[in-house]
């Protein structure tokens, strides 16, 4: 269910990215060395998972428009959002050599309006900060927001996973090729919830969980559903305790039905006897985008103070990306560097598709509309290794932030002989 960022393919075109880092205007909390390390851990996940290699060559002075091609600014800047990336320009020329367009310069816009770095007491400072990165960067490598709602590149709405996931990989691979390492995604921590013993005081904690931030109009959650009213606020957790000793740190996560932690929050208790209330963990509309077991977990000096468990029995719905297969051929009889392509596709919803193949040495990509086999030969220019890009889309509607480009990218490498 990943997308492509624009239109027309366009992505880095010799696999590596180097990047600079403009730190004027930065948080006073957020040193440079502090933001360039996690800079390569944001684009180290998208490294790991493909064959895309970045090179951060340290801090400059320059603007997005004085930095040289084959470079990624990070930088400064007025901005709603917390970050803001993607190719600032493409190249056409490389269209006739190469079959499709190549991004010459990357930027990264991070906002001088979100100040996650000066609250220093909250732990999710950084983990929320590199999620965003790694989101962002996930535009500068040139993919949209994806139609699945278990992705980092999802936007309806933004969630908390912290590290991509399955279709993140198939869309990067897809662009720059699998890694040439096995690597792990993330171990689930689902069993943390049954090996965590419980704490002696949590027959004294007792947690309730709300559907929104407010408590005038907001009503207790026992499960999810399709009936559940998705508020535009973040639910809150109350947390009702007695006898506890002063100072001690509470820690609640939050696990989502593939076991893994969507967030993390940790406060200290002031007081002997009372509540607190915890808000910005999730939202209804999160639950209801992943049906499941979901977890509210706490924490006291690592044992299992409270446990909530949210079913989420909604059927959430999202486009499914066509079903695709490519097959090469040598054309004997014909020119000698002559190649036959075939392609098959079958969308799962019985959605039209279109196809828009970059082939290598045209001046312009061929398109191929409402066909869902196509049997296809061109003749390349000379013998050598070429790589045959072709992105395919159905006519289903998405929702307002998906990306405009592809729905599912075929690549393959193939060599022709003389």
């Amino acid at each position: 269910a990943y997308t492509g960022l624009a239109p027309s393919l366009c992505r880095w075109e010799s696999g590596t990215m180097k990047v600079l880092y403009n730190p004027k205007g930065a948080p006073k909390a957020l040193s440079a060395y502090t933001m360039i390390q996690l800079i390569e851990k944001g684009f180290s996940q998208w490294e790991s998972a493909s064959r895309i290699k970045v090179y951060v060559q340290g801090i400059t002075s320059k603007g997005i428009k004085e930095i040289p091609e084959g470079y990624v600014l990070f930088y400064w800047g007025d901005l709603e959002s917390l970050g803001r990336g993607g190719c600032n320009a493409c190249s056409t020329i490389s269209q006739r050599r190469l079959g499709y367009n190549t991004c010459l310069k990357g930027h990264m816009k991070l906002s001088t309006k979100r100040r996650f770095w000066e609250n220093r007491t909250d732990s999710n400072n950084e983990k929320r900060f590199v999620r965003a990165l790694t989101h962002e960067l996930g535009h500068v490598l040139g993919l949209g927001h994806s139609e699945h709602p278990y992705s980092i590149m999802y936007a309806n709405p933004y969630n908390d996973i912290a590290t991509i996931t399955d279709d993140d990989v198939e869309g990067i691979q897809a662009l720059y090729g699998r890694a040439p390492r096995p690597f792990q995604l993330f171990k689930p921590i689902t069993d943390l919830i049954h090996r965590t013993p419980p704490h002696p005081a949590a027959k004294w904690i007792k947690a309730e969980i709300f559907d929104r931030a407010e408590e005038k109009g907001a009503s207790l959650i026992s499960q999810v559903d399709e009936t559940t009213p998705i508020s535009k606020e973040r639910i809150m957790l109350k947390v009702r305790f007695r006898g506890l000793r002063k100072g001690r740190p509470l820690t609640v996560l939050v696990i989502d039905p593939f076991g893994h932690e969507r967030n993390r929050h940790t406060f200290s208790i002031n007081f002997p006897n009372g509540w607190v209330a915890v808000t910005g963990l999730t939202s209804v509309k999160e639950i209801r985008s992943i049906p499941g077991q979901w977890h509210i977990m706490g924490q006291l000096e690592g044992k299992r103070a409270f446990l909530k468990t949210i079913p989420s029995r909604s059927a959430p719905f999202w486009n499914q990306p066509p079903r695709t297969r490519m097959a090469f051929d040598r054309i004997r009889g014909r020119a000698p560097l002559s190649v036959q392509a075939t392609f098959k596709a079958v969308d799962p919803e019985g959605d039209s598709i279109s196809s828009t193949w970059h082939i290598p040495g045209l001046r312009k990509p061929k398109r191929f509309l409402n066909q869902n086999r196509i049997q296809h030969s061109f003749t390349l220019r000379k013998p050598g290794k070429y790589t045959l890009f072709i992105a395919v889309n159905d006519d289903a509607k998405l929702y307002g932030r998906a990306g405009v480009g592809f729905r599912r990218l075929l690549h393959q490498e193939f060599i022709v002989d003389p």
